[in-house]
C-alpha cells in the first residue's frame, strides 16, 4: 500500500495581517514554514510528493528490504542524514528525531534484534518521513525514471 502525501500550500494568507506564507500539513499538523530558518524553508520549496511504500505493523516492515533504521545510526547514518527527506523530517519533528538517533546510535544489529517500542517508534518515523519525500529529491526516482515507493528503505 501507498501513502497519501503531505499538503503543501504555498499561498495562504495570515490571520493577523496580509502577509503571505507558505504551509505544510503532515499527519495531521500543520507546520507555518515561516517559523523556520531560510535553510529549513528551502528544504520545502518545489516539494512535490512521492507516494511510498507503507507497512501494517513492525512485522511488516522487518521483511521489506529495510536500510530505514540506517537514518538514526552512527557511521553511514550521517550520509542518510543529508537526504532532503530526513531534513525535512528533522525539521517537523526535532525532538523525534534527536530520540531515535540517540536509541539507535548504539544499535548494530537487525531491526528485528531491537525492543518493541524502538521498533514501533522506527515504523512511526517512516510513516512520517514516508510523507516527506519529494520527486526532486536524489534518487528518488530509480534507473528507469519511475518513482521509486521503497526509496527510504534502501
Amino acid at each position: 500500500m501507498l501513502a497519501s502525501a503531505a499538503v503543501f500550500n504555498r499561498n495562504v494568507r495570515y490571520e493577523s495581517g496580509n502577509d503571505t506564507a507558505a504551509w505544510f500539513e503532515n499527519a495531521g499538523q500543520v507546520f507555518w514554514l515561516g517559523d523556520f530558518d531560510e535553510s529549513a524553508q528551502a528544504l520545502f520549496a518545489d516539494f512535490q510528493p512521492v507516494p511510498m511504500q507503507q507497512y501494517d505493523g513492525p512485522e511488516s516492515f522487518a521483511d521489506a528490504v529495510n536500510n530505514f533504521m540506517l537514518f538514526f545510526q552512527d557511521g553511514l547514518g550521517e550520509y542518510y542524514r543529508l537526504k532532503p527527506s530526513y531534513q525535512r523530517f528533522e525539521a517537523l519533528y526535532p525532538d523525534f528525531a534527536s530520540s531515535l538517533c540517540a536509541d539507535m546510535a548504539p544499535h548494530g544489529g537487525n531491526f528485528t534484534d531491537l525492543e518493541k517500542f524502538t521498533q514501533l517508534k522506527l515504523l512511526r518515523a517512516y510513516e512520517l518521513m514516508s510523507t516527506l519525500v519529494s520527486e526532486k529529491d536524489p534518487f528518488a526516482r530509480d534507473s528507469n525514471g519511475a518513482l521509486d515507493s521503497d526509496y527510504l528503505t534502501r
